[in-house]
């Protein structure tokens, strides 16, 4: 979604499921990302974002993780 001519916004999210013979075979990951780009000036930009993610399976686990990245055109 573009919030102003230079700053967009974006969210996803996804579903990976895997089905074996077993009950310990079945897996499902589910991740929700969001980020923010903005462009600072002709040829400079900045990429914020967040991801969720959830691991249902033989060691379930969840993680979040935040991560930005500035970039230089030449």
């Amino acid at each position: 979604y573009q919030l102003t001519p230079a700053t967009g916004v974006a969210v996803t999210a996804s579903q990976q499921q895997s089905q074996g013979d077993s009950a310990l075979a079945h897996t499902r990951l589910r991740s929700v990302f969001a980020n923010v780009t903005s462009r600072l000036g002709t040829r400079v930009s900045v990429q914020l974002g967040a991801r969720h993610s959830r691991f249902d399976g033989t060691i379930p686990y969840s993680e979040n993780a935040a991560y930005a990245s500035l970039t230089q055109q030449f």
